[in-house]
């Protein structure tokens, strides 16, 4: 009877100790959570030059590295990197996938003392953005405190350029009112990988190495008012392409 007792709680136990073993089992960290996120470029290359699809390169096209180092700085013009940038995600199981956001702005403005009581204005203003979605997968997806990926990134970014003149001019003494429009669009795909550090339950630290290849097109408007005639609304145009890398750190809240 004993025998039979104990062989009947061996059987049980064997049947409930992997019920037991899942059930104390800490759940993935991320799982099922919404990504809220902040990050930035710390370094970054990019490398450029012009796009030719309609007539031979020319020997003279060089090419155009950018090196950027420090906090919060845009990798370049065209291929527009937002000072900072933010995300939005969601984590599922093993994948974490989401969308990149950002904006950037600039404004520049001088004044000139025109002929007579009149001034002379130049304002040159920058407007950009990015969307750029990505895929991330977690490499270990249920260690509690280093969580490393890889992914796979797509997107757009877009920046316009536009300088005004206004007022006489101090040479000529001309009253001109002129408008030049550099708009600029940039499909890109890229690849990364890094890793989330949990400082929290709810909190990371986030750092990754970046590539992305990017095409980008450009339109000009011209309009000037003592010449109409010379006065241009553009086509869109292949202006560059180019790569780039950047070392990116940010902060993360799973929600």
């Amino acid at each position: 009877m004993t025998r039979t007792i104990l062989t009947a709680a061996g059987l049980c136990l064997a049947l409930l100790t992997p019920e037991l073993a899942r059930a104390e089992t800490p759940a993935p960290p991320l799982d099922g959570r919404l990504r809220l996120h902040v990050d930035t470029s710390l370094v970054g290359f990019h490398q450029s030059r012009g796009s030719f699809p309609d007539e031979p390169r020319p020997e003279n096209d060089p090419r155009i590295n950018t090196l950027t180092v420090g906090f919060g700085r845009p990798r370049d013009a065209r291929l527009v990197q937002p000072l900072i940038g933010f995300g939005v995600g969601y984590a599922l199981r093993r994948v974490v996938f989401g969308a990149n956001l950002g904006l950037v702005g600039d404004r520049q403005r001088s004044v000139d003392d025109g002929a007579g009581d009149d001034d002379f204005r130049t304002t040159v203003n920058t407007f950009g953005g990015a969307l750029i979605p990505y895929l991330n997968v977690l490499l270990m997806p249920d260690n509690q405190r280093l969580l490393p990926w890889v992914g796979l990134r797509f997107g757009f970014t877009g920046t316009g350029v536009t300088q005004r003149e206004k007022g006489v001019t101090p040479i000529s003494g001309l009253d001109v009112k002129n408008l030049w429009r550099d708009s600029y669009i940039t499909p890109l795909v890229g690849a990364g990988a890094g890793a989330h550090v949990m400082l929290a339950p709810r909190v990371s630290f986030d750092f990754a190495g970046t590539f992305d290849y990017g095409w980008t097109f450009q339109r000009r408007r011209t309009e000037l008012s003592l010449t109409p005639e010379q006065s241009d609304k553009g086509e869109w145009e292949a202006d560059r392409h180019g790569w780039g890398i950047a070392v990116l750190a940010g902060l993360s809240m799973w929600l």
